[in-house]
């Protein structure tokens, strides 16, 4: 157990002890509280490296609500004392508080992840704080006087009960379920996965975490390829990946077994989105008038992470999936339940590049025909005439093989 120690004057501290989690209601746990008001000029210079990720859902780095960090901002600059009064404080999970006396505390936060330790909420606050008095101090500013936060100190919280809380608390802007899930470790097969490939750092799993593509975009790119549940040969299609987020969060919840069987295929998963946007930039040279075709606007606005190359066209989303779900047709779940390919995957490429140039003629008529590129995603008939097309070329293929 590896502690790390911030000692800091309180100007005012409260001790309480939570009405449930206590020896006489809960004798197996109790949470304690230390309600207190800091010096804010006292407590940010102390704790710089306090922890946020392990137990707060959101990347406060990349935060995109300006306004709000603007206001903390000016808060904290301005003449008038009343900090605290406006801001709702900052909420900490720690190992341990030591009162040394004076108001003087020890606090205590355990550096294993699995602890959770760190910024419950409040991470706003904190990280709007620690960058405008690190930019005082380099500019050798003083620093606005009489500023003072709240911060609740909570010891004794179970780590498993950390996301909950974390969640319940985040709530003036609303943490997205993948953050959340994030915070459980659910994608851990994932990073796992992907932790060699040289785009490893390119997808965000936090909410405003910077990246090519978060978590939510490659579960919906997994729920296309969910062979134990959109079997091979049906008629029912992924039609859900393309309209729907949202419902790619909730098929993972409610079937996490059958993204876990994907955990062999993700990086070819990935590595096939970039093949057919490649290709597509090739074989609709000449369509790039069309709607479903979309010009960049600046130079590194379609990035191919996986072949480390950038295009100045790109496909709507109503086309990549359904092409996407056609290669359903060359997967295969095994006796372990685990979705595998049917032949190596660079044969599946090879026999995707062969018929690629007659799937974009073919979603091209069913544009215009249908004359919203929405819809084309939306027709079970798109998907079905993708698979068709990439399945022929695979039956042709085993066949040869045989």
């Amino acid at each position: 157990m590896a502690l790390k120690h911030y000692k800091v004057r309180a100007e005012i501290v409260r001790k309480t002890t939570d009405p449930f989690f206590n020896p006489k209601k809960h004798g197996s746990q109790t949470i304690t509280y230390y309600n207190c008001f800091f010096d804010i000029n006292n407590l940010i210079p102390r704790m710089m490296d306090m922890p946020i990720k392990p137990a707060n859902p959101r990347d406060h780095e990349n935060l995109p609500n300006k306004a709000v960090m603007r206001d903390i901002r000016e808060e904290y600059l301005n003449d008038v004392s009343m900090f605290h009064l406006k801001n709702s404080g900052i909420t900490m999970n720690v190992q341990y508080v030591d009162e040394i006396g004076d108001g003087i505390l020890n606090i205590a936060v355990d550096e294993d992840e699995e602890k959770r330790h760190g910024i419950l909420n409040g991470g706003t606050t904190f990280t709007v704080l620690k960058n405008v008095i690190k930019e005082l101090q380099e500019e050798n500013y003083d620093l606005p006087r009489n500023k003072y936060v709240k911060v609740e100190l909570r010891v004794g919280l179970d780590p498993q009960m950390v996301p909950s809380t974390s969640e319940g608390l985040n709530t003036h802007a609303s943490v997205t379920r993948a953050s959340l899930l994030t915070l459980e470790n659910k994608f851990d097969f994932i990073q796992d996965v992907l932790k060699n490939e040289n785009y490893a750092d390119q997808i965000s799993y936090r909410q405003y975490e910077d990246g090519e593509i978060d978590i939510t975009r490659l579960l919906q790119y997994m729920t296309v390829f969910n062979v134990n549940y959109y079997k091979r040969g049906s008629d029912r299609h992924p039609i859900r990946a393309y309209t729907s987020k949202t419902n790619c969060v909730k098929s993972f919840i409610d079937k996490e077994k059958d993204y876990y069987a994907m955990k062999n295929i993700i990086p070819n998963i990935l590595q096939l989105v970039d093949i057919i946007r490649s290709n597509a930039h090739e074989c609709l040279t000449n369509k790039r008038s069309s709607k479903y075709v979309k010009a960049a606007r600046n130079k590194n606005e379609f990035v191919l992470m996986t072949q480390d190359n950038i295009i100045s066209h790109d496909i709507a989303d109503a086309i990549l999936f359904p092409i996407l779900g056609a290669f359903r047709s060359c997967l295969i779940s095994d006796e372990d339940s685990l979705i595998t390919w049917r032949r190596t995957f660079d044969e599946v490429v090879m026999m995707f590049e062969i018929v690629a140039p007659k799937m974009f003629r073919k979603i091209d008529k069913i544009y215009k025909e249908v004359g919203d590129v929405n819809q084309v995603g939306k027709l079970s008939s798109t998907w079905e005439a993708m698979y068709d097309i990439l399945d022929e070329q695979v039956t042709k293929q085993l066949r040869k093989v045989a």
